[in-house]
């Protein structure tokens, strides 16, 4: 199930919870009918895949059901691919964000800002299995060097520039603003800071968030 009374225009903080696939069941004819399982088979076994599928099931949709009932067990898992260093991330990263851009504006569509909240979500993913991660040993130097390099891009800077920034959550903001700036010292010691943040409220649960 999808979160109750969550606009299926895109354009809320609600939807980027609406981007993974344990929480709901989806229809196998529509999936066919709009050949999603082909044109999702260049983003098999790479991350944001199910992100990418909902967002294309999203738009097939024309009604859904929402069911409270607690149904089925997430188990976070420490070495799982969102919580994994992945060299990989930022070319993995920029081909799941064109291939919504490409979507969008193929369909002359003007409402982009979930895609803005979903370039943030993912630049921040890039900070945290990347960019700051530990197993990354690449100086501060280089490290600041790609950073500038990758907010210069096209489609970090289209979103820089038009993201409705009331729509983000605190820590997305953080992120946006810094990336803005290209002020690559304050965006690691805000890391820094939220990684030890979201590892103290894992220990409540007995987990590990980030290494």
């Amino acid at each position: 199930a999808i979160r109750k009374n969550t606009s299926f225009q895109y354009e809320s903080k609600e939807w980027l919870g609406m981007s993974y696939l344990w929480n709901k069941i989806f229809k196998k004819k529509l999936i066919e009918n709009n050949k999603l399982e082909i044109s999702l088979q260049e983003f098999k076994n790479v991350i944001y895949e199910d992100g990418l599928f909902c967002y294309k099931y999203f738009k097939s949709v024309t009604k859904a059901q929402y069911c409270s009932k607690c149904l089925y067990h997430h188990r976070r898992i420490e070495n799982s691919i969102m919580k994994s260093y992945n060299p990989q991330i930022i070319k993995i990263s920029n081909k799941v964000l064109e291939e919504y851009f490409k979507e969008e504006k193929e369909q002359e569509k003007t409402e982009l800002q979930a895609i803005y909240i979903r370039a943030i979500r993912n630049f921040r993913d890039i900070c945290f299995l990347y960019l700051f991660n530990r197993k990354n040993k690449n100086t501060n130097k280089q490290k600041s060097t790609e950073f500038k390099k990758l907010v210069k891009q096209t489609l970090y800077q289209e979103t820089l520039k038009n993201i409705d920034t009331s729509r983000l959550g605190k820590s997305y903001k953080y992120y946006c603003k810094y990336a803005k700036s290209a002020n690559y010292i304050l965006l690691k010691l805000f890391n820094i800071f939220e990684k030890k943040l979201q590892n103290l409220i894992a220990l409540k649960n007995k987990t590990k968030f980030y290494k």
